[in-house]
């Protein structure tokens, strides 16, 4: 719990320092997404044959028209910037599971008013479980067990999604999101629901 809590933290700094970004005289689009979906990690090699779980997603994205016209209806290709945090779980056994806390900060392109194509991607940081199988020195015992060690590791983000915005303020979309690192590749898909300002009118 408490590393969640970090974790928004950091969001939420990174959110206030866009500010600058947002506070123009150009129309802007801001809005939450809140998602569910299904992580897949291929490096996972454990007690378990599953490699993947669920995942749970909040964003906060802030764009605006590439080129500003003099209606700001007619901007269907905006850009900004997404700040985006991930929590991916499974389970491993009846007491334990693994966990990963993902948060980001992603550039983002988008095409669209009433349905909207996005692309992202950009840098963050990556928390996650490592399995460390200890073998005991006898003559205490000399079965081997595992332990759970944290590690963090630089995290290079990509999302791709499209959405439909069914009102000015409600929408819902599908997309895929994909974290490239040297440590933990994690990729998967996910569903949102969208609340904000999506679109100009």
């Amino acid at each position: 719990m408490i590393t969640i809590i970090k974790h928004l933290t950091l969001l939420i700094c990174l959110t206030i320092s866009s500010s600058s970004f947002c506070q123009t005289n150009p129309p802007r689009l801001n809005w939450l997404n809140l998602g569910v979906g299904g992580f897949n990690d291929n490096s996972y090699t454990g007690p378990t044959d599953s490699n993947g779980g669920v995942s749970l997603f909040l964003s906060v994205n802030f764009l605006r028209p590439i080129t500003t016209k003099t209606q700001g209806e007619k901007n269907i290709l905006n850009h900004g910037f997404e700040f985006r945090f991930l929590n991916h779980f499974m389970t491993i056994n009846e007491s334990h599971w693994m966990n990963y806390y993902d948060t980001d900060l992603l550039y983002e392109l988008s095409f669209g008013r009433y349905v909207r194509f996005n692309v992202s991607g950009g840098i963050g940081l990556l928390k996650y479980d490592e399995e460390v199988i200890i073998f005991p020195t006898p003559p205490y015992t000399t079965i081997p067990y595992s332990k759970y060690e944290k590690h963090y590791t630089a995290n290079f983000p990509f999302e791709a999604g499209i959405n439909l915005n069914l009102l000015k303020g409600f929408g819902l979309g599908v997309g895929y999101f994909a974290n490239l690192n040297g440590k933990k590749n994690v990729n998967g898909f996910f569903f949102n629901l969208a609340f904000g300002r999506l679109r100009y009118s």
